[in-house]
């Protein structure tokens, strides 16, 4: 543990603090990675990241390591198996939610290249296009969950709590 003082969201959870320090503002690069933000996002829905964050791992191994190309295969039969993982968030219409979307993503890159791109292309347009151009495609994601997304992956200005040690100004 360290004793710099964190965002409220992030706690004394080391992975979310690792995250909070790693990940969250940065590009995530590939399409695998944005894929893999795009679930946590959908499985974030009405509960907190933090949760999201501890049972990544577990997430990562029911749903095929967030491997688009393989989810978007899945059938009931698959859904079912994911639903009784070890660790899982037990969500029936996120894990369905989380396999529409891996197919709309895999149209979606053959159709438009790099996600990252398209994501930019998006934005260019402006938030509230953005915002319908995500729920046009994808399941499970509103305008909050786009704008957490977007947040994620270094598309929106981070907003870190005044005194995170991250914010401008903040603690070492």
């Amino acid at each position: 543990m360290t004793d710099r003082p964190y965002c409220a969201w992030v706690g004394d959870e080391p992975v979310a603090r690792a995250f909070h320090d790693r990940e969250w503002g940065a590009d995530p690069g590939t399409d695998r990675a944005w894929f893999e933000l795009l679930c946590l996002e959908v499985f974030q829905a009405g509960l907190s990241w933090r949760l999201v964050l501890v049972r990544r791992e577990a997430l990562r191994r029911a749903l095929a390591g967030f491997d688009p190309d393989v989810l978007a295969r899945w059938t009931g039969a698959d859904v079912d198996r994911a639903l009784a993982a070890p660790g899982m968030i037990r969500n029936r219409k996120k894990i369905e939610a989380v396999v529409a979307n891996a197919r709309s993503f895999r149209q979606l890159v053959a159709a438009h290249g790099p996600f990252g791109a398209w994501v930019d292309r998006a934005l260019a347009a402006g938030p509230d296009a953005v915002v319908r151009r995500f729920r046009e495609r994808f399941s499970f994601l509103g305008p909050t969950l786009v704008h957490s997304l977007l947040e994620s992956a270094g598309r929106l200005p981070v907003r870190h709590d005044p005194g995170c040690h991250a914010a401008p100004g903040g603690a070492p």
